[in-house]
């Protein structure tokens, strides 16, 4: 009986601790991705260097010449009247392209906290400020994730609209 008991006990501690191990990979697997770890990364620095494109040296590829995000005809700029950041959504994470066929693989939702009407026609449609950054990331000669390209797409965003948005599912509806 004693021995019947050790093993019982035995079999579900070692169930127990394979559950929490395996909880703990799935976590950390999707927690650490060195790609959302960079998004992350570029938008609170961004945020905190006032949209300035210059604060995108620090993330670019060591192929990249440095003075690149400072030439870019792109621009952070307009969401430095946004009233800074309400929330920024899950990050969604595509398979990156090769070369020579680049394309944006990270994209995380910015909501912003001023409102506006987009519609000047319907005046009493109010949404939100809101983006999606998009990036386009490599690995370095080094291994480590940088950022090769930079996009963003606003939309306006009704306050019913917001959850969807932060989470993908308007846009990304097959997850």
């Amino acid at each position: 009986m004693i021995n019947e008991t050790k093993t019982v006990i035995l079999v579900f501690l070692g169930l127990t601790l394979a559950s929490a191990a395996t909880i703990l990979v799935l976590l950390r697997s999707t927690a650490d991705d060195p790609r959302k770890i960079l998004a992350r990364n570029v938008v609170d620095n961004l945020a905190g260097n006032n949209w300035d494109l210059s604060a995108l040296k620090l993330f670019l590829c060591d192929d990249r010449p440095k003075d690149s995000a400072d030439r870019s005809a792109f621009s952070f700029g307009l969401y430095q009247e946004y009233g800074g950041i309400k929330a920024v959504g899950k990050i969604k994470l595509v398979p990156v392209a090769s070369p020579p066929a680049m394309a944006m693989d990270t994209f995380i939702p910015v909501l912003f906290n001023q409102q506006f009407v987009p519609f000047p026609s319907m005046p009493s449609h109010i949404a939100y400020h809101a983006t999606y950054i998009q990036l386009q990331t490599q690995k370095s000669a080094k291994g480590k994730v940088c950022l090769e390209g930079w996009g963003r797409n606003e939309i306006p965003v009704s306050p019913e609209q917001t959850e969807d948005f932060l989470t993908y599912k308007g846009i990304f509806n097959h997850d």
